[in-house]
């Protein structure tokens, strides 16, 4: 059905193939440019003159300037490896450079999309055509949550292999493959964006310019020609080196997140080839990013499994074979444990009375000081997420007690937290005299100053 604005209708998608989207016709606009590589070779000198030219024209750092120069190069070949980050270009204010810096690196990117007007199934439909490099500005707002279908196209798109699974119009089904470079800019990303996008995301924070901080402050018509020449001499050594890229294997230090591998293989690797020092500085930029855990304001459950670990290492020392006020050397009771969650850090200088407030902002139910710790029924939840539910167990005396079995914990400490803690044996660590630990239980209901 044509139009008056004639929008491109792509072909129908069936028995779950897709077809490339058309190249716009001569006489309709253009929906991403193509870069004509460079006539000459060219060497990894490009690497630098991007990132001088950053420097100059925007008001980066040397490290983002670096981050984005490696991120456009991957995104000349993004479908030459498994994953393509997403790139977040955030600022907690407006007027920082995130548009400008995110339209400079458009100009660095064969077949690049402005996609900050595209709808979500033109979103979709451009992340299945091959080699599109899509730019999406004011992305909080865009992507802001997290189950709409743009936001699991952008998800899924970072993998080669993911699909879009839909129905069409009679109900049969149609797999879209999702594979595209995506940046993305917008205000607190890291507060916006959903943590599965997050987590998918190398994201480079700006910093609002003062007045004469930008050497010669980029404009389009001034400055247009010079990143468009820079972007074909890129394009000319990635095509130059793509096998050679394509096959690197990067070697990065076991203190790495795998997800983060994942997100910096491609960037380590080109740098690998370009350079032994460019790849000095790009394995800085992985060992310097912050984690999705660090972004997002801490990890919660990671830090429910840290305040786990200490609250045991705090009560070990009196546990017993017998049930002692909803403890012993078998398992702890989800009161107890809710109650020495709030206990466990309260005379450290740091202490931010996190389970203490654990309900100060969850919703309208928990609007009192007395409501705001940590409830058995959420401790509950949270090990439940890690596989330890809550059983009836039995002691030697007899007694039995409805809670979560320490051997069942502690193995579950020392995976997730990296840990290098001894085989729990049930007894093994009881004081001698077994002496009775004293909960300070009516101080956390205590209201503070």
């Amino acid at each position: 059905m044509e139009t008056n604005t004639k929008v491109i209708t792509p072909k129908q998608f069936t028995n779950g193939n897709v077809q490339q989207l058309e190249p716009p016709k001569d006489n309709q606009p253009k929906l991403w440019k193509v870069l004509e590589p460079w006539p000459n070779p060219v060497g990894p000198e490009i690497f630098n003159e991007i990132e001088s030219a950053l420097l100059t024209h925007t008001f980066v750092s040397k490290d983002l300037a670096l981050t984005g120069t490696l991120w456009a190069g991957h995104a000349n070949m993004f479908d030459a490896f498994d994953f393509s980050p997403r790139l977040g270009i955030t600022a907690p204010f407006k007027g920082s450079g995130k548009t400008q810096l995110l339209n400079v690196l458009k100009l660095l990117v064969n077949n690049a999309v402005d996609g900050s007007l595209c709808t979500t199934a033109a979103f979709i439909r451009l992340s299945a055509a091959e080699k599109v490099a899509i730019f999406m500005d004011e992305a909080d707002r865009v992507f802001k949550h997290g189950n709409n279908d743009m936001t699991i196209a952008l998800n899924a798109g970072w993998h080669a292999d993911e699909q879009f699974i839909k129905c069409t119009d009679k109900n049969a089904l149609e797999g879209l493959p999702m594979s595209s470079a995506v940046a993305l800019a917008g205000i607190s990303l890291p507060k916006s964006l959903a943590e599965a996008t997050l987590d998918r995301t190398i994201v480079v924070n700006m910093v609002k310019a003062k007045a004469g901080q930008i050497v010669d402050k980029y404009r389009r018509r001034k400055h247009e020609k010079k990143f468009a020449e820079l972007g074909r001499k890129l394009l000319r050594f990635i095509n130059g080196h793509h096998q050679e890229i394509a096959d690197c294997e990067p070697v990065f230090p076991d203190s790495v997140d795998s997800r983060d591998v994942e997100k910096w293989w491609q960037l380590v690797a080109l740098a690998h080839v370009a350079s032994p020092e460019l790849e000095r500085r790009a394995m800085g930029l992985v060992l310097g990013s912050s984690s999705v855990s660090e972004l997002t304001g801490g990890d919660a459950k990671k830090r429910f499994l840290q305040s786990v670990l200490a609250v045991y290492e705090s009560v070990k020392p009196a546990l017993s074979p017998t049930k002692d006020n909803g403890i012993s050397s078998k398992g702890i009771l989800p009161t107890r444990m809710a109650i020495e969650l709030c206990n466990v850090h309260r005379h450290e200088d740091d202490d931010d009375r996190y389970w203490e407030r654990y309900n100060s902002v969850k919703s309208s139910n928990y609007f009192k000081d007395e409501d705001m710790p940590i409830k058995p029924a959420q401790v509950t939840e949270l090990f439940a997420d890690f596989g330890i539910i809550k059983k009836t167990f039995s002691h030697p005396d007899g007694t039995r007690m409805d809670g979560h079995r320490w051997d069942k914990i502690l193995p579950v400490c020392n995976q997730y937290l990296s840990l290098d803690l001894p085989e729990y044996v049930p007894g093994e660590d009881l004081a001698e005299d077994h002496g009775k630990h004293v909960s300070t239980y009516p101080h956390v209901w205590e209201v503070q100053p």
